[in-house]
């Protein structure tokens, strides 16, 4: 009795697979790559147009899948659930066919949205610090849909006088914001002049910074000649205003 057991099992998945195998063989089921792919592009294209205009030479529209006769349609019109965004990746579209002079329902596409655009490559190894000058880096067209962060484009670069590796960046790295930074207002050791006032009370006094800081952060700042910390805000290069004394 025993024996038979593993045979029953075996047998009783046999039919299960097979009836499972022929529910899907009759099953409706989405096509891929529709014949109408490029009517459905084209589509697509038109309705994002409509809301931006100024991205479409970034994008590149994919149909993955179309269900029923959405993927026969020859001229159709496409509509999103919403488009408070920009679409990204994966999307879904009802399709819509003209019948006469009304707009029927006649499925849906299953589209990947791609996303491109100038990311600065770094041309070299890069450490901590180090400056980054617009010969360490060049310009390519990727593919920016699933890149984490925010890429570093080169309109990005150029709004900087100059910019620094916020970590170790080898070559070939596609960049993103950051992986660089601005220059600090104060870096740990550089020394700060501080404008003290409180009340009428009113003197400057010279600081060493515990801490970096770019314009408008709060560090801790020592007065060697007082033996006194302070917390203060950075207003400028090297220049900062008292917040409180700890």
């Amino acid at each position: 009795m025993m024996n038979r057991c593993p045979h029953v099992l075996i047998a009783s998945f046999r039919v299960l697979l097979v009836g499972w195998i022929g529910w899907m063989a009759l099953a409706p089921t989405a096509s891929a790559q529709p014949a109408n792919a490029d009517a459905l592009r084209q589509a697509t294209r038109a309705a994002l147009a409509a809301s931006f205009a100024d991205e479409m030479h970034r994008l590149d529209i994919q149909v993955k899948r179309a269900s029923g006769e959405a993927g026969t349609v020859d001229q159709p019109r496409v509509a999103f659930r919403a488009l408070d965004e920009l679409p990204r990746g994966s999307a879904q579209v009802r399709v819509f066919r003209r019948e006469g002079d009304r707009w029927t329902r006649a499925g849906w596409a299953l589209l990947y949205v791609a996303h491109y655009d100038s990311v600065l490559v770094a041309d070299r190894t890069l450490s901590p610090g180090d400056r980054v000058a617009r010969a360490d880096v060049r310009t390519r067209w990727r593919e920016t849909t699933r890149f984490r962060g925010t890429p570093l484009t080169a309109s990005a670069f150029e709004r900087h006088d100059a910019l620094y590796a916020a970590r170790h960046l080898r070559a070939g790295r596609l960049l993103r914001q950051g992986d660089v930074r601005p220059p600090y207002a104060a870096d740990t050791g550089q020394s700060v002049t501080v404008q003290y006032q409180r009340g009428a009370l009113q003197m400057m006094i010279r600081c060493k910074a515990r801490e970096p800081g770019f314009v408008g952060d709060v560090i801790q700042v020592y007065a060697p000649d007082n033996d006194t910390a302070y917390r203060v805000r950075l207003v400028r290069p090297g220049r900062a205003t008292w917040i409180e004394t700890l």
